[in-house]
């Protein structure tokens, strides 16, 4: 069994409770790179239950989730337990991850756009995304004419708060462009760091690589769409998600929820997981 926490991170609006709901609701995944291999993800503590729930009563009735808000210090916000069943082939034994994580306001992360002096408040966020943790994942959501250079200096300056703190060597950074089923990336799901941060996101790329150079083992690039397409077949690539405005805030519901079917939700994770452990192992 692994063991481990990962932090879930991402500007403001990137789709960080709607993924964590999305987890929680969808129990059965076959991940994409070993087609036929089923991975059960349980909800494991009280939090992660009602997530689901209110995944089933907001997303799939046409509600919406409320943003997290930064009115809270980062221990009162409520920690989800997963765990994530497998059989690695046929003849071998059931595996298990098990993970937990919290759900971070936006609102930190769209401070590091400018700067890398946080106030006390946020500082205490970012200090528990690297304690104790494997590895983070972050969702970004904009892929448009300037995104490129905010999420740049956003990295420039998380990179820098990673170094002054004490991170393992090990540390993992699943970097995740979200909101595939947009038409205008979705081609581009299948090789991200190519086609995605490589064509709409190069400054981005290159501030990371250039970060990872000693150990690209640890940095890895993923497209994931919580809401997926109409259909897997050719027949109807519609993104299965209406955006509309509610409250004068742009946002989006399920289309069809019996059509459902997330893309790539998990993948990070068990990279994170299984990556992890393995250096852990070779160290």
């Amino acid at each position: 069994m692994t063991n481990g926490n990962i932090a879930i991170i991402g500007p403001r609006a990137s789709g960080k409770t709607t993924y964590l709901a999305a987890l929680a609701y969808h129990q059965n995944h076959t991940v994409s790179t070993k087609k036929g291999k089923i991975y059960q993800v349980n909800p494991k503590n009280p939090e992660a239950r009602q997530l689901k729930e209110q995944a089933e009563e907001i997303l799939l009735t046409g509600r919406e989730f409320k943003a997290t808000r930064p009115d809270k210090t980062v221990y009162e916000y409520p920690y989800y337990m997963f765990s994530i069943d497998y059989k690695p082939n046929l003849l071998s034994k059931n595996k298990t991850i098990s993970l937990t994580t919290r759900d971070y306001p936006g609102e930190v992360f769209n401070q590091l756009f400018q700067t890398s002096s946080l106030s006390n408040h946020f500082q205490e966020f970012i200090t528990d995304c690297f304690t104790a943790k494997m590895g983070c994942v972050i969702l970004l959501s904009g892929w448009e004419l300037g995104e490129d250079i905010k999420y740049r200096n956003m990295f420039k300056n998380f990179l820098i708060l990673m170094d002054k703190s004490n991170v393992d060597k090990n540390y993992k950074l699943a970097v995740v462009m979200s909101k595939c089923e947009r038409g205008e990336i979705w081609t581009g799901r299948l090789e991200p760091e190519k086609d995605l941060f490589g064509i709409h996101l190069k400054e981005t790329k290159k501030t990371l690589k250039e970060k990872f150079q000693a150990n690209p083992q640890n940095l890895k690039f993923f497209a994931l769409s919580t809401f997926g397409i109409m259909s897997t077949k050719p027949k109807d690539p519609r993104p299965n998600r209406e955006d509309r405005v509610v409250g004068g805030k742009p946002g989006s519901i399920i289309r069809d929820r019996s059509n459902w079917q997330p893309y790539n939700l998990i993948e990070p994770l068990l990279w994170i997981s299984n990556s992890y452990e393995a250096t852990q192992e070779e160290s």
